[in-house]
């Protein structure tokens, strides 16, 4: 017991060192957003703790934070919003009637355009991510869930919400590709920093799925934990993180070999994980207790559990 302890420390301490050393080089800490469903806020992380919390009402649900302006991108469901959000002047602008229940969010490269899906019409929103406006729509064969940009921004891909689909959409030519028909429902999506491989969770099982993008077939299946929700790659490549919601832990395996490596529990219904860009930390969401999990890479270590909002979701390294 003792000694577990004074592992803990020295991760939390070691983390502080290098998170003190990466603001010494480069004059910016390492900093992550989460948002929280229950009470409509964004918790805003430097480093281990929350920096500040910012109210943007409603039930914000998935999150991403632009490379370019530093804006916030938050899809709500529930009001059928699409927000941006600065960290210190709050909503600078509000997306309504895009579509019903908007839900995935993901950048082209540079972060040219934000790409929102949405689970209650078939269609793919396109806007432009420096003047905030709405620049096109591409219609869908079925309503989608989540949404991933290949490395190259070339194309958008898209799990079906209620059909069991993969969805390619050309960024170029702002239209369906191809649809491949899966054999279960897919829920999120995750490209490899390559952009070869695209890793697909099942909702509702253990199973992921790995698909070769440029053939579009299915060329491994693993076995997660129960109820594999978010899917999410290390900036190295090198690893894929499976959040399982229904085990309460991560599925860490080897994105070469396709091999589990360890299984990390992190909390009640695990959701989104973000890692830092230099692949030595990870950030997972855990809903049903309220906290951020931060994780190192290496050992598969929890060294904190940050207390958040209620009911977080989303999680965003800025």
């Amino acid at each position: 017991m003792r000694s577990s302890v004074l592992r803990s420390l020295w991760a939390s301490a070691f983390f502080l060192l290098v998170v003190a050393a990466g603001s010494a080089q480069s004059q910016e800490p390492v900093r992550a957003v989460v948002s929280n469903e229950g009470d409509g806020t964004l918790s805003l992380l430097v480093g281990d703790r929350v920096e500040k919390t910012v109210k943007v009402e409603g039930a914000p649900h998935n999150i991403a934070a632009a490379p370019g302006n530093g804006l916030i991108w938050v899809t709500d469901p529930s009001t059928h919003r699409v927000l941006a959000v600065d960290p210190e002047r709050g909503i600078v602008k509000t997306f309504d009637g895009l579509g019903r229940r908007p839900h995935g969010l993901a950048f082209t490269p540079a972060s040219t355009l934000v790409l929102v899906s949405f689970e209650g019409d078939p269609r793919l929103a396109l806007i432009e991510g420096e003047n905030l406006a709405v620049v096109g729509r591409v219609d869908l064969p079925a309503a989608a869930h989540n949404v991933a940009v290949t490395p190259d921004g070339r194309e958008a891909w898209l799990t079906g919400q209620r059909e069991p689909l993969l969805m390619v959409v050309d960024l170029r030519r702002r239209e369906v590709s191809r649809v491949i028909r899966f054999d279960e429902q897919p829920h999120d999506l995750a490209f490899s920093p390559a952009g070869r491989e695209l890793w697909v969770t099942v909702w509702g099982s253990s199973r992921v799925y790995v698909v070769e993008t440029k053939s579009h077939r299915v060329v491994a299946r693993v076995e997660a934990g129960a109820t594999p929700h978010h899917v999410a790659l290390t900036p190295d490549g090198r690893e894929a993180w499976i959040s399982n919601h229904a085990s309460h832990d991560v599925s860490v395996f080897d994105a070469g070999n396709r091999q589990r490596l360890r299984q990390i529990a992190v909390g009640r219904d695990p959701h989104h994980v973000a890692f830092t860009t230099d692949s030595r930390w990870a950030y997972v969401v855990s809903e049903a207790d309220g906290t951020v999990a931060l994780v190192e890479v290496a050992t598969g270590q929890v060294v904190k559990k940050i207390p958040v909002g209620r009911r977080p979701h989303g999680v965003s390294v800025r």
